[in-house]
């Protein structure tokens, strides 16, 4: 939680990074239940499957559709997920 950076826009959920710092404790504990439920079942919620993306107009014409780029919002919870996961998964050496 601590790597997330402050200031981010929250995912369709509207929960910000800031909201779980303030209930760190309490978020921390429930967070890490719902960690090991969906990393016992397999079974991501739905609601973390969804993403919100918005356009982001580059420099020059914004009425051009290919100056532009995406970027997409996710929960912040699902965001700690991923973390955990790729913590998770560091010590396995890549296959090639």
């Amino acid at each position: 939680m601590e790597t997330l950076a402050d200031g981010k826009a929250p995912g369709h959920d509207g929960i910000s990074i800031e909201c779980f710092k303030t209930i760190k404790e309490d978020a921390v504990k429930i967070l890490t239940k719902l960690c090991q439920q969906i990393w016992k079942t397999q079974k991501w919620p739905q609601d973390w499957k969804t993403s919100i993306f918005i356009p982001i107009p580059k420099n020059g014409n914004a009425k051009d559709c290919s100056k532009y780029r995406t970027i997409a919002l996710i929960s912040h919870a699902s965001k700690i997920m991923l973390k955990v996961i790729q913590r998770r998964l560091e010590p396995f050496p890549e296959r090639e």
